[in-house]
C-alpha cells in the first residue's frame, strides 16, 4: 500500500478519503456547490497540510474534468481559451509559492480560504436574517442566537431595529 499512500496516512483514512470524495462529489451535484470545500476541510484534518492543497487539486482536475466530459456540448469554448491560460499561469506560480510556505502559514490559509468561502456573497442577507430573528424573538432568545451584545450582529440588530 505504500505505493498508493504516504506512511503518514492509515489506510482506514485513505478508504475513509475515497469515500468523503464520492459524498462530496454528490453533494456539488445534486446541490451545485459545497462538496469542494467540504472536502478540502474533511482533508485538512486528516492528511499532513503540505499534501492537502496539491491534492485536492487532482481530486476537483478529476472531478470537474469528468463533468465537463458528461456537458460537453454545453462548454463556451471561447470563455475556456481566454480562462485558462491564466489559471495555467496562476497554478504553477501557487506551486512553487506553496512548497516555500511554513506548515502554519499553509495551515492559516487553508482556514482562510474555508472561512472565506462560507461567507454569504451579500452579507446584507445576513443582517438582515439577524434584525428579524431580533424584532421576532424576546432579549433571552436574542442573545441566545447572537451570543453577547459585543458581536456586531447585534450592534447592527440593534441599529436596524431602533430606527
Amino acid at each position: 500500500m505504500e505505493w498508493l499512500l504516504p506512511a503518514e496516512i492509515a489506510p482506514w483514512m485513505g478508504i475513509f478519503l475515497v469515500i468523503a470524495a464520492g459524498f462530496t462529489a454528490a453533494i456539488t451535484s445534486s446541490i451545485g456547490v459545497g462538496g469542494g470545500v467540504l472536502l478540502l476541510a474533511l482533508m485538512a484534518i486528516s492528511m499532513p497540510p503540505a499534501a492537502v492543497i496539491p491534492v485536492h487539486g487532482m481530486v476537483q482536475l478529476g472531478s470537474n474534468f469528468n463533468r465537463a466530459i458528461m456537458t460537453l456540448q454545453h462548454i463556451d469554448w471561447k470563455l475556456l481559451a481566454t480562462f485558462t491560460p491564466g489559471a495555467c499561469l496562476g497554478a504553477v506560480l501557487a506551486s512553487h509559492f506553496l512548497v516555500q510556505l511554513p506548515i502554519s502559514m499553509l495551515q492559516l490559509s487553508i482556514a482562510g480560504f474555508i472561512s472565506f468561502s462560507l461567507l454569504p456573497q451579500n452579507p446584507s442577507h445576513w443582517f438582515r436574517a439577524c434584525r428579524d430573528v431580533y424584532r421576532r424573538s424576546d432579549h433571552d432568545l436574542y442573545k441566545h442566537v447572537c451570543w453577547s451584545h459585543r458581536t456586531a450582529c447585534c450592534r447592527i440588530c440593534k441599529a436596524t431595529t431602533q430606527g
